[in-house]
């Protein structure tokens, strides 16, 4: 017992490593080396960005940049109730001028008591709460009915972008493999390639101009409505029913002109009957 115990170096490093031995020792070690190992690779996979100094990766900003901007497409819907509706659509032209935006339809209507005109128009984003704030100023105008929506397309937008610089990068790489070709059959290769990359980076292009336009130009319809009086609704079918009958009339004389060789022909043919039954008689 006490050669056990004596504290001797020879003694201590021979329990050492007989403890070492053990099964128990060598499964602790293995775990413990296992830990050390995961926490190396960790370190190594995502190493962490300190708020000053090193910045992060371009991949990082490029969709930070990408996702910050709120995409939609917004769109008013208004109807209003004026006086003097040749008026009205002069004053929408001209503010269409002051707020920088195009007309892209133009539609009028008769309905019973009620003459409208509907307008559909684009107006820039920036100048949408101006030319709202200018409509609902005027005082002798009655809005009846508004509605304002708004539907996002940031998704279709930055998957298209993502798309768009992807296939930019597939073009460049092939041109790289241009310049490296060997043999006509190689050249002919990569140029069908390039043939149908670039086409689909132009169709990419023209949508991503497309969602541009969407985003800057809110979609805005427009009805004016003016109320029409009974003596005024009598005035103007009277007049409509006056401009139907000329034109009636106008259509058959044009068509009496289209037929005259056979009016001609039918005239003389009916004097020389009367004639013949003149002599019998």
């Amino acid at each position: 017992m006490y050669d056990l115990c004596r504290n001797t170096p020879q003694r201590n490093a021979f329990l050492f490593f007989k403890f070492v031995e053990t099964r128990i020792m060598k499964k602790w070690l293995l775990i413990f080396m296992a830990f050390l190992a995961a926490c190396n690779q960790n370190a190594e996979v995502a190493p962490v960005y300190p708020a000053q100094g090193l910045e992060a990766p371009a991949k990082m900003e490029d969709d930070a940049g990408m996702t910050a901007p709120a995409y939609e497409i917004k769109r008013i819907d208004l109807q209003v109730q004026v006086a003097d509706l040749s008026e009205a659509e002069r004053w929408v032209k001209q503010q269409l001028l002051v707020h920088k935006g195009k007309m892209t339809a133009n539609s009028t209507y008769n309905e019973g008591y009620f003459r409208s005109t509907q307008f559909m128009m684009q107006v820039p984003v920036p100048e949408l709460d101006n030319w709202l704030k200018a409509i609902e100023a005027r005082t002798d105008w009655q809005v009846q009915g508004k509605n304002q929506s708004a539907s996002s397309i940031q998704q279709q937008y930055v998957d298209n972008a993502q798309r768009l610089k992807t296939r930019r990068a597939l073009e460049q790489r092939y041109l790289e493999l241009l310049q490296q070709a060997k043999s006509m059959t190689d050249v002919l290769a990569i140029e069908e390639k390039l043939v149908s990359i670039r086409s689909e980076i132009e169709w990419m292009q023209t949508e991503q101009n497309r969602m541009d336009d969407q985003v800057l130009y809110a979609e805005c319809s427009l009805r004016f409505e003016e109320r029409v009086s009974a003596w005024q609704r009598l005035t103007r079918e009277a007049i409509q029913h006056w401009r139907e009958g000329w034109h009636v009339l106008v259509q058959f004389v044009l068509f009496l002109l289209r037929i005259w060789p056979l009016l001609l022909i039918g005239s003389g043919l009916v004097w020389w009957f009367r004639k013949r039954k003149r002599q019998t008689t």
